[in-house]
């Protein structure tokens, strides 16, 4: 899974070139949750920095949590970035405008004298009702990706609490791979 994110962006095998979509993807993000970003970026440092101050630690992270967290921060950024894109969408959309085309081309499939005008005024109200369908679900993926951007927020959050008392950076571990497991399947729901 970590290797996916590495794929995508490219932080710690490309360099440059991951940098730059990394920084693509945050710049069409709305100002609010590249705001969220850079907060989560910054606790992320302060993770890395109080678990090499906290004397249980005996060096710090392992490398495997270190990357850990910067997966999470690129997966907040890419739900982040499919939120906003499906919000996009959603605001081009008149769900009026579909309602009464749905209630016209009812009405039409009920009354048309012609078995052809009949046929099409059915096949326009299934197009209508999958459209219907689709928007329906793309509301359900955003309530989702804004639920998981919350979470990991908050994880974050409590994982930097946490490594101040922590006497090893093994017990991170265990949250980390819940949160990515988690961000997993909410990634899922975003291609596409």
């Amino acid at each position: 899974m970590a290797s996916w994110f590495r794929k995508v962006f490219g932080r710690r095998n490309e360099g440059a070139e991951g940098a730059k979509k990394r920084e693509a993807l945050i710049a069409a993000l709305p100002e609010e949750d590249a705001r969220r970003v850079t907060r989560l970026e910054e606790r992320r440092k302060d993770i890395v920095a109080n678990a090499k101050a906290n004397p249980s630690f005996a060096g710090g992270l392992l490398q495997a949590e270190v990357d850990q967290l910067e997966d999470l921060v690129d997966a907040f950024i890419e739900i982040a970035a499919s939120c906003a894109r499906w919000n996009r969408h959603l605001a081009t959309v008149d769900f009026d405008d579909l309602e009464s085309e749905m209630r016209r081309a009812e009405t039409d499939a009920k009354k048309a004298l012609d078995e052809d005008r009949r046929r099409l005024a059915e096949k326009n109200l299934r197009v209508l009702g999958k459209r219907k369908e689709q928007l329906t679900d793309l509301r359900k993926k955003i309530a989702a990706g804004c639920a998981e951007l919350e979470l990991l927020e908050n994880s974050l959050k409590l994982i930097a609490d946490e490594v101040m008392v922590m006497t090893s950076p093994r017990e991170i571990r265990g949250q980390l791979d819940e949160l990515l497991v988690g961000v997993e399947a909410i990634r899922e729901t975003t291609k596409g």
